[in-house]
């Protein structure tokens, strides 16, 4: 599997414009190569899959966000027939966010992809294998700050926003995601503070938005208190 994920990665970094294609075509070839116990070394991975994510992400293809949730259900579906090498981690989900941050298109395209992310990641906080790493919550806002508009989109903006500071997640670098996309009063109200929020740190945070962050990192679940 491995010389069929660097022929990927080489494709990926050609930044050809059927490289997407390309990569597909790999993958469908170790997967039929695979089947019934055939040749187990071609047989794909989660590692394979996250590779051929990461092409969609940087692809030009018009509804990205479609092809990776395509993707992702299609890892599930194999881990959930017995396929225990393919199962989707958060490097999956993390690349999936990104990919539907990328995704460009009319206001309802835009919107669709940011529903499956909202998606996506309500199941990712409802799943006890997974949890969110430093990488997850900044593509997450990255998705807001491509997807949404502030003033329109204030419900969607809204649960998101929830759902970050209940992680207990919030370092330096998602606080300054997420001042960089919020405006100032709307921080300020939450915060119930009038100091100029460009002006805080996250040590002027409240402790229930940093609480799973150490040293800057957020924690592992092991380390997750209850």
């Amino acid at each position: 599997a491995i010389t069929y994920t660097n022929a990927m990665e080489a494709w990926i970094s050609s930044r050809q414009p059927n490289s997407l294609e390309r990569v597909e075509a790999i993958l469908e070839r170790m997967i039929e190569r695979s089947k019934g116990g055939g040749d187990s070394d071609s047989a794909p991975t989660t590692i394979t899959f996250n590779v051929v994510m990461k092409a969609i992400q940087h692809s030009s293809h018009p509804m990205k966000h479609r092809k990776a949730e395509q993707l992702l259900n299609r890892m599930k579906k194999m881990h959930e027939s017995g396929d225990r090498r393919v199962k989707p981690d958060i490097l999956t989900y993390n690349i999936f966010f990104s990919a539907c941050a990328r995704t460009e298109g009319n206001a309802e395209t835009r919107m669709t992809a940011f529903s499956l992310v909202l998606n996506a990641l309500v199941e990712l906080q409802g799943n006890n294998n997974l949890r969110p790493d430093a990488y997850t919550w900044p593509a997450v806002w990255k998705a807001c700050q491509n997807q949404l508009d502030v003033k329109r989109d204030l419900a969607w903006i809204n649960r998101i926003f929830e759902l970050t500071i209940k992680s207990g997640s919030v370092n330096e670098l998602l606080f300054n995601n997420m001042r960089g996309f919020l405006p100032p009063q709307y921080l300020k109200k939450k915060l119930k503070t009038t100091k100029d929020v460009q002006q805080l740190t996250v040590h002027d945070l409240p402790p229930e938005w940093t609480c799973n962050v150490k040293n800057g990192r957020i924690r592992s679940r092991g380390n997750h208190k209850a």
